[in-house]
């Protein structure tokens, strides 16, 4: 026959009592921490640091901070957008005065390098450059180019695919070279105009000669011209 303890019936009890506060907490406990104030930070001073900063500058934002010091850390925020959306932004130090930026926002998303390059996809259109001077632009149904293609005359490499420009030639010529800024990489296919500085000049011209170094073009009245360039590599 088992022998118990003079107090087990008051253990017994307590056990039950117990039992009872705990299933009561469980019911009653916030399903998650609630910080009230901010920031909140997660690591130490001088280290790695996690910074949740629930007014930031002007939106709620995280901090990722490499080396703890807080002068240059990666950004991780929520704007409010148009229409009651809410963006994602990421943006990175801006050591030396440049951050780069990637936005998720509602229909679109943009990327920023800090100094001038940008690509940005939009519900209607994408566009992809530098600065809103020179960029492509690609809607449903045509691209187009904004800007400025670099000249014949520039400093172009030898594997450029495409060789614009024009060249001038005055007094009494009968022919004309352009030359290419490199020896390029592979063969160029020209295309040529002429404007004659006579123009009443009934004249003939042609391509003479063409090379991956440069292109002659040959008139038959003698004259100042202007040559023209639009040539491809292939």
């Amino acid at each position: 026959m088992p022998i118990y303890p003079d107090d087990f019936l008051d253990e017994q009890r307590k056990m039950r009592l117990d039992i009872q506060r705990l299933f009561t907490s469980i019911n009653s406990k916030q399903p998650y921490g609630k910080v009230e104030f901010g920031p909140l930070i997660v690591g130490r001073v001088g280290n790695r640091m996690i910074t949740m900063n629930p007014d930031g500058a002007t939106n709620p934002e995280i901090w990722l901070d490499p080396d703890g010091t807080g002068a240059n850390p990666t950004r991780i925020s929520a704007q409010a957008g148009s229409g009651g959306t809410a963006n994602l932004v990421l943006q990175s130090g801006s050591s030396g005065g440049v951050s780069s930026r990637l936005t998720l926002a509602y229909n679109e998303v943009s990327m920023e390098s800090g100094s001038g390059g940008f690509a940005f996809w939009g519900s209607s259109e994408a566009r992809f450059g530098y600065s809103t001077n020179n960029y492509f632009q690609f809607g449903a149904s045509i691209c187009q180019h904004i800007g400025q293609w670099n000249d014949v005359g520039g400093s172009l490499p030898s594997t450029a695919g495409l060789l614009w420009g024009s060249i001038t030639i005055g007094g009494s010529a009968t022919s004309g070279t352009i030359n290419y800024p490199a020896n390029m990489a592979s063969n160029i296919g020209p295309s040529i105009g002429l404007r004659h500085g006579n123009p009443a000049a009934d004249f003939y011209w042609s391509i003479s000669a063409s090379s991956t170094s440069g292109v002659t073009v040959v008139w038959s009245k003698a004259g100042s011209v202007a040559l023209y360039i639009a040539a491809s590599r292939h």
